[in-house]
């Protein structure tokens, strides 16, 4: 699978969920999912509030639907103290809190099955780990009229 870094001046379908998500053409995603459990309650609570706080310090409101995009404005040792949070989540997930049901090959094998199904035809499969309680993949997207001819 040829990788295709996000292009900031090629364009962007933006749509809004829970979360934005925003979708370029052919580009490559770096995709995490998590199980329910793999976060205590009280340690995702804590991090988003010290995440907000950091935000307003450095007056960006997170309330914001675009407030990602400011921290491109700010200097480089505070866009590299904000990797912080990033980190000490991934840093969670890895210490396997929950049940961490997907250390059970039938679910592991139902998960990479499933991203298989749709390899070449919704999207391009790169490569995937499934840990106990996450899943990481990088897939690209086809372009526009490929998945169209698959509908």
């Amino acid at each position: 699978m040829p990788f295709r870094f996000f292009d900031p001046t090629g364009r962007v379908t933006i749509s809004r969920g829970d979360l934005p998500h925003w979708d370029q053409e052919e580009a490559t995603y770096f995709i995490t999912w998590r199980t329910v459990d793999s976060i205590p309650k009280n340690v995702w609570v804590r991090w988003r509030k010290e995440r907000q706080a950091w935000l307003l310090a450095h007056e960006i409101n997170p309330a914001l639907p675009d407030w990602r995009l400011e921290l491109e404005h700010l200097p480089e040792d505070a866009r590299r103290d904000f990797r912080r949070f990033n980190r000490a989540l991934e840093n969670e997930l890895d210490a396997c809190h929950g049940a961490c049901v997907l250390k059970q090959q039938s679910l592991t094998t139902i998960v990479a099955d499933t991203l298989r199904f749709l390899d070449g035809t919704r999207y391009q499969l790169g490569d995937f780990v499934i840990m106990p309680n996450h899943v990481h993949l990088l897939a690209g997207g086809l372009a526009r009229n490929a998945m169209l001819k698959i509908e």
